[in-house]
């Protein structure tokens, strides 16, 4: 019995833009908190941040409010390094049920390198957001956390 050989014919990968529902992305812009989930392989760790996105990425970063330790010791920051996979919520509770909603971000996230041009830029877009951070509560040197988001969950009627 002979074996037939078939050729498969590879495609090119194409990445497709994400396709967040605009209701969902003025949200994603104007909101003025978000909760960031880490995994450190072991337990969840769950922190509120304000953030910026840019229509690519979404930008937080470590400021000057007190904190427990060093920048580089946060539980988030060793949290990314052991395991990159984040999440991210941004929701909206209400007593009038039909105006709840939420948006659930999966994505990738990185620490910005201090030579990468895209953290000076994450700090404008942070600073333009929150006058705490025009006012001196973000550096020029902070810690940027990256995220590039790989699936949106959204529910309600933003």
């Amino acid at each position: 019995m002979a074996l037939r050989v078939m050729a498969l014919r590879i495609m090119p990968l194409r990445i497709m833009p994400l396709r967040i529902p605009v209701p969902f992305k003025k949200k994603l812009t104007s909101a003025r908190v978000a909760r960031l989930a880490t995994m450190d392989g072991r337990s969840p760790y769950l922190v509120p941040v304000c953030f910026a996105f840019d229509g690519k990425h979404i930008y937080t970063a470590i400021d000057k409010k007190p904190k427990k330790s060093r920048v580089k010791e946060l539980q988030r920051v060793r949290n990314i390094r052991v395991n990159p996979q984040v999440a991210l919520i941004l929701d909206e509770y209400d007593e009038d049920w039909s105006k709840l909603w939420y948006m659930l971000v999966r994505g990738r996230a990185d620490l910005i390198k201090d030579s990468e041009r895209d953290r000076s830029r994450a700090i404008q877009l942070l600073r333009r957001k929150y006058p705490q951070y025009r006012m001196g509560l973000l550096a020029d040197d902070a810690r940027v956390i990256r995220i590039t988001p790989e699936k949106f969950v959204c529910w309600g009627k933003p």
